[in-house]
């Protein structure tokens, strides 16, 4: 729960660290102006300090995300809809074979997988083929996740711990930062094989496709970017496989639970995907669930009630300070705000605490789009993530401060994910309930336990 809620809205937590729960203020903190600034203590020290992520400087920032960017645009995700209905149909082949052998599904880990093969195909050109592991191993790469995750804070507070662990014997280094050399050095591998692949002379994947580090890898006078180091490219792959897996995972997780624990969700989302016209192999297809007014409103229920961003993003305050409230904030201190505040104050959304997706639907839905925060706001807001959906016609629409229309990498693993796994499944929760759902903070949102289901294919 919110600390400020019975101790007024500003906080010092620390002699130059405020917390300040005020929406407002928020907007102007992490608005397109770029005016407050990362600070280093947070994002200098989450293990990958080389990545976009962690760029404190806005110009720098600005050129990085310019070359990523294209590969987020609508035109490229949508070139990506096939390769992601492939690994969905991979993954639901072992909800079938589950479900033959009357087992349970650990759901969760299933779409920690599908998110990882979704994310590390877009950036490497090349999956990990981690679903196959996803009917009861936990893949090596996840563990190395866990490590990862579960030793953020540690990393924060002794920073010097992340060279420490890189300089000592790997028996050594597993102690300290479990997970956190072992996956460096994976990325570092996927991102060799780019190289070997491009002095070659093939600067595109196997499909023909331009991937992440192919831009990364290229400098870009026009654009004034210098091509990376291995060491920056890894810091890069590190955060992008992070945020790209467990964030998207969470959501789906998240809203599974919601879906199959919610009275009346269930049938009125089954109700609306029974009117959807099915693509061969009785697919759900990109083209007609990105615009359904029920699924997109238990996306967004699912993102404000479980924001995957779940701790302080801390920014600090320019020179000339700021006021919030009618103080004075002198300049240099650093404010801390969550993302959570603003998706639970009760003046923004009436029972914050229920899983409403209605109130998202109609003109009251669209007047709460200005506070739908789940990956932050302003330009520097993550990478992939960037476009929300509304009832406004997305082809037309053009990019505001506030929100975007346009399409995104994990808001398509969402929908189609959601829709292809309650549309052609039958699914109740097993060993899961609210229990399960308290989360903690490791760095992004992680539930106490594993969502599991047991699944019955439907006939369609």
């Amino acid at each position: 729960m919110p600390i400020t809620g019975s101790l007024g809205p500003i906080i010092r937590v620390a002699p130059d660290l405020l917390h300040v729960d005020d929406p407002e203020f928020f907007r102007e903190v992490h608005g397109p102006q770029g005016k407050f600034l990362k600070s280093e203590y947070f994002y200098g020290t989450v293990g990958a300090p080389n990545a976009l992520l962690s760029i404190r400087d806005p110009h720098e920032h600005k050129i990085r995300r310019a070359i990523v960017n294209p590969l987020f645009s609508q035109k490229s995700v949508n070139a990506l809809a096939s390769m992601v209905q492939d690994k969905l149909e991979q993954a639901m082949h072992i909800v079938r074979r589950r479900h033959l052998e009357g087992k349970p599904v650990d759901i969760q880990r299933l779409y920690r997988c599908i998110s990882a093969d979704i994310i590390t195909t877009s950036m490497f050109g090349y999956s990990q083929d981690l679903i196959h592991f996803g009917d009861g191993t936990h893949p090596p790469l996840l563990t190395c996740l866990d490590g990862f995750l579960c030793h953020v804070h540690l990393m924060t507070h002794f920073p010097f711990l992340v060279n420490l662990a890189q300089k000592l014997p790997a028996i050594i280094s597993k102690r300290i930062l479990p997970g956190y050399v072992e996956f460096r050095k994976d990325c570092g591998h996927w991102i060799e094989k780019i190289m070997e692949r491009r002095e070659k002379g093939r600067y595109t994947d196997d499909n023909d496709r331009t991937v992440m580090f192919d831009l990364l890898l290229e400098s870009n006078s026009e654009k004034d970017f210098q091509r990376l180091s291995l060491e920056q490219l890894i810091d890069e792959a590190l955060i992008f496989i992070t945020a790209g897996t467990d964030t998207t995972a969470y959501a789906l997780s998240c809203a599974t639970f919601r879906i199959l624990h919610t009275p009346g969700v269930l049938a009125k989302l089954q109700e609306e995907l029974g009117r959807v016209p099915l693509g061969k192999e009785g697919r759900f297809e990109w083209k007609y669930v990105q615009n359904l007014p029920y699924m997109t409103a238990v996306v967004k229920e699912t993102l404000r009630i479980s924001t995957p961003a779940i701790g302080p993003l801390p920014r600090v305050v320019p020179p000339e300070g700021a006021r919030v409230q009618g103080n004075l904030i002198p300049g240099g201190t650093i404010i801390l705000s969550t993302l959570i505040t603003i998706h639970e104050d009760p003046h923004l959304f009436a029972s914050p605490q229920q899983f409403l997706p209605e109130r998202w639907l109609g003109d009251k839905g669209m007047e709460l789009e200005r506070w739908f925060v789940p990956f932050s706001k302003g330009s520097r807001q993550c990478v992939g993530k960037k476009y929300v959906h509304s009832k406004t016609d997305h082809n037309n629409a053009r990019p505001t401060d506030v929100s975007c229309v346009f399409i995104s990498l994990a808001y398509m693993e969402l929908y189609l994910t959601l829709a292809n796994f309650f549309g052609r499944f039958e699914m109740e929760l097993f060993e899961t309930d609210e229990k399960s759902m308290e989360w903690l903070d490791h760095g992004a949102a992680l539930n106490a336990s594993s969502v599991k289901v047991r699944a019955k294919p439907l006939v369609i």
